[in-house]
């Protein structure tokens, strides 16, 4: 199972690509990860949760979802 560090840098080295494709400036893997913090943690805990096996009906029923 892959942790946070690990995830990170696989989303930057995704998001060298893309930026790359797009002729966008690239950014430092220390940067990268400043500036979108909250969204690695938010989709981390999302393949998580999908590593589980939690549906999106079960997560409702819990209250884990809206």
């Amino acid at each position: 199972m892959k942790t946070l560090k690990q995830f990170s840098h696989e989303m930057w080295l995704q998001n060298c690509d893309e930026r790359a494709a797009w002729s966008l400036p690239v950014l430092t893997e220390e940067e990268y990860c400043e500036q979108n913090g909250a969204y690695l943690v938010n989709e981390y805990a999302e393949e998580k949760r999908d590593s589980w096996g939690f549906s999106s009906s079960l997560e409702r029923f819990l209250g884990l979802k809206e």
